[in-house]
């Protein structure tokens, strides 16, 4: 499964990522502060992975 976010606004807000268990790239959390930034995450069953 792959899974695309992005931030559009420009408010100071940050969007969040959580793993709930499972790691994004090795990490438990990831987060988007500037507008326009994206992540694609690829999700293999057991890891997600930041492409």
């Amino acid at each position: 499964m792959v899974l695309n976010v992005k931030k559009i606004d420009s408010t100071a807000s940050a969007i969040a990522g959580y793993g709930y268990g499972k790691s994004i790239d090795g990490t438990a959390s990831t987060s988007l502060t500037t507008q326009y930034q994206y992540l694609i995450i690829q999700y293999n069953g057991t890891t997600r992975y930041i492409i």
